[in-house]
């Protein structure tokens, strides 16, 4: 600013002295030394007055340039305030949000430790039930000593199932029918009325398992038995195949063979779907021999097993 000032007063200087473009080529009158100084004075007063009024103008300018500095200067650091106030908010909230998360995974992990260790124990308790539960149906199927000889069935024996099939089979086929003398005379000499005898062993076990069911399904009882117990002896499908047998037998009201299927059936596989049947009929069987005790059981057994089965209604009505 006193730079300018200097170089204002001097360029006033220099040029008040010129003489004045209107007066080129006059002769002036001589001025005094006092008129003289008192031009240059007035000439002074009026470059200082010039100058002053430059320097307000450049202060206003430089004040208000300095306001808006300063007012930008507070928005600033109010905007900066506000921005770690927020940040410092945030980061408050996330540390929160990050302990109640830690915390809430902890509480998952002792749930989830909690709940497996209550499923081991649900698991265990649910095997000995059923241990349990296959003990009283396996004590159930056992037959006393008096059924079992009169079904040529030794309790303790340790006779396998196909051979005690193979025996049963065999005995129906050496065991031939004896016809009447009647009967012989209205049969025509040329006409065999033996049904042609069908090689099994052709067929594969799963087509003569199927035959079996559908022989039964018509009561054809007799092919049933047969085709069936091929099957069995083949370890086809032991489990169904000795409770179709048994079905056989119970239909044919051989109660004492009926509750040895169902009890060889019941031992291969005690979760199959056709379980009421076999319970209900082996209740049956037992009440038929005279055997209400072991009926009973069975009975008791099929509501407790299988509550909501139609088989459980009818044990209801039998007890």
């Amino acid at each position: 600013m006193k730079r300018l000032s200097l170089y204002i007063l001097c360029f006033g200087i220099v040029f008040g002295q010129e003489p004045s473009a209107f007066n080129a080529g006059a002769i002036a009158p001589k001025k005094t030394e006092q008129e003289v100084t008192q031009e240059k004075l007035f000439n002074l007063s009026s470059q200082m007055k010039s100058v002053n009024e430059s320097q307000e103008g450049l202060k206003s300018v430089f004040e208000g340039q300095m306001q808006r500095i300063q007012e930008l200067s507070n928005k600033i650091n109010v905007v900066s305030l506000e921005n770690n106030a927020t940040s410092a908010e945030i980061k408050s909230n996330m540390d929160s949000n990050f302990e109640i998360q830690n915390k809430n995974i902890e509480s998952l992990k002792q749930s989830i430790a909690e709940l497996g260790k209550l499923l081991q124990e649900n698991n265990n308790n649910l095997k000995k039930e059923i241990a349990s539960l296959q003990k009283q149906i396996n004590e159930v199927l056992d037959i006393d000593n008096n059924s079992s000889s009169s079904n040529n069935i030794p309790k303790d024996s340790k006779i396998s199932t196909k051979d005690t099939e193979s025996n049963r089979t065999n005995a129906t086929e050496i065991t031939p029918k004896v016809a009447t003398k009647e009967e012989k005379k209205e049969k025509p000499k040329d006409i065999d009325d033996k049904p042609k005898k069908v090689d099994l062993k052709s067929k594969s076990l799963a087509e003569v398992f199927k035959e079996g069911e559908g022989y039964l399904s018509k009561k054809e009882y007799s092919l049933a038995d047969e085709y069936l117990q091929f099957a069995v002896k083949g370890n086809y499908k032991p489990a169904r195949g000795n409770f179709l047998l048994g079905e056989i037998a119970f239909a044919q009201k051989k109660y004492e063979d009926a509750i040895y299927y169902y009890k060889t059936s019941a031992t291969r596989y005690d979760k199959a779907d056709y379980m009421p049947t076999l319970m209900l009929n082996s209740a049956k069987s037992f009440r038929a021999i005279n055997e209400t005790e072991n009926s009973n059981k069975f009975l008791k057994t099929l509501i407790q097993l299988y509550p909501d089965s139609k088989e459980a209604v009818e044990a209801k009505k039998l007890l």
